[in-house]
């Protein structure tokens, strides 16, 4: 047997208390000696949520937010302030933003967001 599947077995065999994951597996693989457990829909949910970064642009997470409203303010878009056009697209660029912090305050009903 090669040393990989020797690990598994050796990782996967059956221990006391396991006798509903030996059931599960028996269904499964009949004759089987590994234990296969198969984790909830909401378990592997809550893992991943809690494995990845979270931030305000893609989760919304109100405690990133302030961090968030930094990068953006750090990103305004550069011009000379001799152009309409650079003007205005830096001032559209901060429109965009206040209305961005108009709808996180509001939206803000456990008072995460703090200045």
């Amino acid at each position: 047997m090669p040393a990989l599947e020797r690990e598994l077995f050796e990782v996967l065999e059956p221990t006391d208390g396991m006798d509903d994951a030996v059931e599960i597996l028996e269904d499964i693989v009949p004759g089987a000696d590994i234990v296969v457990v198969v984790p909830d829909e909401d378990e592997v949910r809550e893992t991943v949520e809690n494995t990845r970064s979270r931030n305000w642009k893609d989760d919304g997470d109100h405690s990133k937010f302030i961090e968030h409203v930094r990068e953006r303010l750090d990103n305004i878009p550069r011009h000379t302030g001799q152009t309409t056009v650079g003007c205005e697209r830096a001032i559209a660029y901060l429109k965009r933003l206040d209305r961005e912090i108009s709808r996180a305050i509001q939206s803000d009903d456990d008072n995460v967001i703090d200045e």
